[in-house]
């Protein structure tokens, strides 16, 4: 294309200098002798201005073919490119859409886990209201109801009688529409104030954590072990999926009845869901085990991580050790804020070598 310019520009010029030399004659020989044989000056001055005219058309007339023998490959290349770039475009299109619609695949687990924890944030702004409302008395009065159910779930384990206790009356606070039991905080994996609610149903676990009615109820004392139980590698809820990474050492507390309790990670154990033995009470101890189903999607196995409880005081100067840099939401994070960058990187340079070939 440049050099068809240069062709063009060299080609325009040479008919200048013939003009200038002198070498084009555009008219003919009578008509000067004619216009020159008028004796006035106003003839000669007409005479002039025809010869100029006609020189100006002449070269006009020659560049412009010169510029149409020159040029074709130009204005050809121009049509190819158009050309090109109507053929390019539903390509770039599908591209777009393709990356679009991977980014909303990759995306759908963490924005289904955003809905789902303002689903569960409301729960838990009521369950709070509740916990404001209700007096030191009733506070009081529910905690005994649950040591009288842990007692009584620990009679029937070591095969003793007592009177039962019913479950859905255990730390029930009266609001029908959430029936939150307590929150659990582990702040390794960011969970902060996640609900549990009573039993482990399907309808249950879907909209959070359930507590298993065979355990203790989570509020501590000697002869407990307390099961909550939550889902690994949904769709569209993180929940329990990233419990795995946690290690020995790290903390979790259970909030329940405006009371904190603090349990220290001391064991992990992956077993069958017919191992219910695995997660009976230990005589002496107080312990909170969280459970969930291993591996993620498969489910073959039940992973339990268990915690003993210690003072909250002791767990307040206790260190927090992160183990979630690699959870999916991460790497999913890392990976679009990579291929955006690489992107446009290309897209830059792209830009740059299409200005450099014009």
């Amino acid at each position: 294309m440049r050099e068809a310019r240069r062709q063009a520009r060299m080609a325009r010029r040479a008919i200048v200098n013939e003009f200038i030399d002198g070498e084009v004659d555009l008219s003919t020989e009578q008509e000067e002798l004619d216009l020159y044989e008028e004796p006035s000056r106003k003839a000669r001055q007409k005479a002039r201005l025809i010869r100029r005219a006609k020189l100006e058309n002449s070269l006009d007339e020659r560049i412009n073919g010169v510029s149409d023998t020159i040029m074709p490959n130009e204005k050809i290349t121009k049509k190819v490119e158009k050309k090109n770039k109507g053929k390019r475009s539903p390509l770039l299109i599908s591209a777009i859409l393709l990356i679009v619609f991977g980014m909303i695949v990759l995306l759908y687990p963490i924005v289904g886990n955003i809905l789902a924890n303002l689903e569960r944030s409301e729960a838990r702004t009521s369950y709070d209201t509740t916990m404001k409302k209700m007096s030191q008395e009733k506070k009081g009065e529910a905690w005994e109801l649950a040591e009288e159910y842990n007692n009584y779930i620990f009679s029937k384990q070591e095969g003793t009688t007592t009177s039962e206790v019913e479950y859905k009356k255990v730390l029930d606070l009266g609001d029908t529409k959430n029936n939150v039991m307590g929150t659990i905080d582990i702040p390794a994996i960011d969970i902060v104030q996640l609900p549990f609610y009573h039993g482990t149903d399907m309808k249950t676990l879907d909209k959070g954590l359930g507590h298993f009615q065979p355990s203790s109820v989570p509020v501590g004392g000697v002869n407990t072990r307390s099961v909550i139980t939550g889902h690994s590698g949904v769709k569209n809820q993180v929940l329990f999926t990233d419990i795995r990474n946690l290690k020995e050492g790290d903390l979790f507390f259970i909030n329940v009845l405006g009371k904190r309790l603090a349990y220290e990670i001391d064991s992990f154990e992956e077993i069958l869901p017919s191992e219910v033995e695995k997660v009976k009470i230990t005589p002496g101890r107080d312990v909170v085990t969280l459970l969930t189903c291993t591996p993620p999607g498969i489910n073959t196995y039940r992973l339990i991580v268990n915690g003993h409880r210690i003072p909250y005081a002791k767990a307040e100067k206790m260190p927090i050790n992160k183990r979630n840099f690699w959870s999916y939401q991460s790497i999913v994070l890392s990976s679009l804020l990579f291929c955006f960058v690489v992107f446009m990187i290309l897209y830059l340079l792209h830009r740059y070598f299409m200005k450099k070939s014009k």
